[in-house]
């Protein structure tokens, strides 16, 4: 479950590096932090945070930034070479 908040006032315990894409020269990067039993996943292209998302379970989060990768390769992105 989701509550689409992140947290800014407390530093995670841990950041998981989930998946890294590339399309042309734009990178793409997916990573999980986890604080406090919320879990954030968080979507920068070039090092610009686009989108961060709080969940209060792990596998909701692994599972929408799957989601999210999948929707990245159906539009051309690729896994870094």
């Amino acid at each position: 479950m989701s509550d689409g908040r992140a947290w800014s006032d407390s530093s995670p315990d841990k950041i998981e590096p989930l998946w890294a894409m590339t399309k042309g020269e734009v990178s793409s990067t997916c990573e999980l932090r986890e604080c406090a039993l919320r879990f954030e996943i968080r979507v920068s292209f070039d090092g610009q945070e686009f989108l961060t998302q709080v969940h209060s379970e792990r596998a909701a989060a692994i599972a929408q930034a799957e989601e999210l990768r999948r929707r990245l390769l159906a539009r051309g992105w690729g896994d870094p070479s």
